[in-house]
């Protein structure tokens, strides 16, 4: 396999990956949105989310996807401060 088609089979990964996980942020995005502030369950949605952007973070680094990536470094920024209660 030549240097394009690896970047090619990375890219087809990526993206199948991509769908998967932006289905888990919505769907922990809204769960956290309705728990209750300080929960068990806010806690372990708000690491959901930061395992999540964490990943796409990774895979967009590896597709060469700097515009995905930074987004995903500000989230994640943002989410540490929540969880640190900033």
């Amino acid at each position: 396999m030549d240097r394009d088609q690896l970047a090619q089979a990375l890219m087809s990964t990526f993206l199948e990956e991509l769908e998967g996980h932006v289905a888990a942020l919505n769907r922990d995005l809204l769960a956290w949105e309705k728990a209750p502030a300080g929960s068990g369950q806010s806690r372990e949605l708000l690491a959901s989310l930061l395992r999540t952007v964490h990943s796409v973070k990774g895979a967009s680094r590896a597709v060469s996807l700097g515009m995905v990536e930074a987004v995903c470094h500000r989230l994640e920024e943002v989410l540490l401060s929540v969880q640190r209660g900033q």
